[in-house]
């Protein structure tokens, strides 16, 4: 219960607005897919989850490593 009042913005605000939208319009069309799909929109932002939620889209800092640079040698073209 605290995770669905906590955290609220913009974005979570208006991808529920989003997902009211595409459920409002999949009831109208009867198209019962979307219906599926507008209901995955609304959990998303009342739940506050979502694919980036528990660092899947992050870079893991052990996993960055620093590649060492090659020196470049130049020449001089006369």
């Amino acid at each position: 219960m605290i995770r669905i009042i906590q955290n609220r913005t913009l974005l979570r605000a208006l991808r529920l607005a989003v997902g009211l939208l595409l459920m409002a319009e999949a009831l109208r069309s009867q198209n019962w897919f979307m219906t599926a799909a507008a209901a995955v929109v609304i959990i998303m932002p009342l739940l506050n989850i979502g694919c980036c939620n528990h660092g899947g889209c992050g870079i893991q800092a052990d996993k960055v490593t620093a590649k060492p640079q090659k020196e470049t040698d130049y020449e001089e073209v006369i």
